[in-house]
C-alpha cells in the first residue's frame, strides 16, 4: 500500500481533499454526511463556546461592579 506524505500545514481545502485519493475522498464525505447531518454538534459546540464567553463577560462585569 502508498503512504501517503501529506505535509505539517496541510489544511482541508475544497482543493486538498479533491487531490485525496477516492477512497479516501469517500469515507471522508460519508462521515460528513452520516454522522451529524444536521449539523447538530457543531452547533452545541458553538453554544458552548458562545455561552463560555457570554460567562466570562458576566463575571467580569460582576467583579468590576463589586469594586465600583
Amino acid at each position: 500500500m502508498e503512504s501517503l506524505k501529506i505535509p505539517d500545514n496541510w489544511m482541508p481545502t475544497e482543493d486538498n481533499l479533491n487531490a485525496l485519493p477516492a477512497p479516501l475522498r469517500r469515507y471522508i464525505h460519508y462521515v460528513h454526511t452520516n454522522i451529524d447531518p444536521a449539523g447538530t454538534m457543531r452547533e452545541n459546540l458553538r453554544l458552548r463556546q458562545e455561552n463560555a464567553a457570554l460567562r466570562r463577560a458576566y463575571e467580569m462585569l460582576a467583579e468590576y461592579k463589586r469594586q465600583a
